[in-house]
């Protein structure tokens, strides 16, 4: 769509662009200043239709309304041939299956895990206090 109504707009002015082109004193640099700005206004249409994609398709979810209050996008993930193209239920040698677990060390076992995990849910409770009452104590003072 994108594509039809640019070269669309282009190919309606190409008689008056030739014309113009004709009486110009300098037909070949009137037709390259034309191609120029036809490019770089080609290039900007690209360039804005490329966000618009990143943005509506961004991983697996599409969003569907940019301008509604709540925005609410709908998975869309991957269909099961392209997981298996790329290899997502592949086994990895030693670390079990699917392409992210071999980052995953083979050698934690289940009680270091839970250990690790628990400190790092304090720690993090911990930094959130210590953050939320440096902001409160900042914003008392403000007041």
């Amino acid at each position: 769509a994108t594509q039809g109504e640019f070269e669309g707009e282009l190919l309606s002015q190409q008689a008056a662009i030739e014309q113009a082109a004709a009486e110009s004193d300098d037909p070949a640099k009137f037709i390259s200043d034309y191609s120029k700005d036809a490019m770089m206004s080609a290039y900007d249409v690209w360039y804005d239709f490329m966000y618009h994609q990143i943005a509506k398709f961004h991983d697996g979810y599409r969003i569907d309304d940019f301008h509604a209050k709540a925005i609410v996008p709908t998975k869309l993930f991957y269909p099961h041939w392209w997981l298996e193209a790329v290899g997502y239920f592949d086994v990895s040698p030693g670390a079990g299956q699917g392409m992210f677990t071999e980052f995953m060390p083979a050698s934690v076992d289940s009680g270091t895990a839970n250990v690790i995990t628990a400190l790092s849910c304090v720690v993090a409770v911990c930094g959130g206090v210590l953050v939320s009452r440096r902001w409160y104590h900042r914003r008392s003072h403000v007041q």
